[in-house]
């Protein structure tokens, strides 16, 4: 079985998203989430995530304003390192070049 260090999770700060990085947390798996207007519930759910030593990241990014995807998973790469699993509710929001071996991508 691959073992995760990095996920990303789009939309990751409220609900399913949320429940999911509470998860991945106890497992000891680093987060990244994408987020458009939760800002309050980004920053409660860091507060949240503090109880292990993982690294968590928050990105603004609004998909349907933005069309400069590639940047935004750039951006993603540089401050996280590489990212192993995508967990994503929009397939739209998922570039050509984040599939592959070395990338998983589960859509919800």
């Amino acid at each position: 079985m691959k073992q995760y260090n990095t996920v990303l999770i789009t939309g990751g700060a409220r609900r399913i998203g949320a429940s999911i990085a509470k998860y991945l947390e106890k497992k000891k798996i680093n987060i990244a989430i994408q987020y458009n207007k939760s800002i309050k519930e980004v920053k409660e759910l860091n507060k949240k995530l503090s109880k292990y030593e993982i690294q968590f990241n928050a990105f603004k990014f609004d998909f349907e304003k933005n069309e400069k995807n590639y940047t935004f998973f750039k951006e993603i790469h540089r401050n996280c390192g590489p990212v192993d699993l995508l967990i994503t509710f929009d397939t739209s929001q998922v570039p050509g070049i984040w599939t592959g071996d070395d990338f998983h991508t589960l859509v919800l």
